[in-house]
């Protein structure tokens, strides 16, 4: 029992750690940030 609560901990922490990262990578990939990119 205790892997499957350390598996879950561990599955938490890879989320909350994702989240932020895909955060950043859907607002780098939107053109309207990029002025110079819309030629």
């Amino acid at each position: 029992m205790e892997l499957i609560a350390f598996a879950a901990v561990f599955v938490g922490l890879a989320l909350l750690a994702a989240l932020p990262l895909m955060a950043l990578l859907l607002l780098a990939d939107t053109p309207s940030r990029h002025p110079d990119h819309d030629r």
